[in-house]
């Protein structure tokens, strides 16, 4: 008993020292008339993420953001369609490879869009960010 009373207040006392996960955002933006688009990873809040993917998607030329997801521990891909001169796009949260394919379904669902390209991929902690080339 005793020697489980001194293993409890061991592991009482470590408590405070374990530290905590540390929460991760990124947030993907889209000009839906362009498919500029803009992404952050691994800011510290939403709100923050938000700000700096709209910002990057204003500055590559975006006149019209707006943010398509936002995200955090994971990885996130957008999907553009120009069909009926309108973008549509689809998004999605999960591993990388398991994010481009969602965002390419969700992209196609949208009206029957069926030229559907993942234009942006991002991994939040991981400083993984992929561009494409779109058309």
């Amino acid at each position: 008993m005793k020697n489980l009373n001194i293993a409890l207040l061991c592991y009482l006392l470590a408590i405070p020292s374990m530290g905590f996960a540390k929460d991760y955002y990124g947030a993907l933006a889209v000009d839906l008339n362009s498919g500029i688009f803009g992404g952050s990873v691994d800011m510290g809040s939403e709100k923050e993420a938000e700000k700096v993917a709209l910002e990057f998607c204003k500055k590559k030329g975006g006149k019209g953001c707006v943010i398509a997801n936002v995200f955090s521990n994971s990885c996130s891909a957008l999907a553009y369609s120009k069909q009926k001169k309108k973008g549509k796009i689809g998004w999605a949260e999960s591993s990388l490879s398991g994010a481009e394919n969602e965002s390419i379904n969700r992209c196609r669902s949208l009206d029957k869009a069926k030229d559907c390209k993942v234009i942006a991929s991002v991994c939040t902690s991981w400083e993984t960010y992929y561009e494409y080339e779109v058309w």
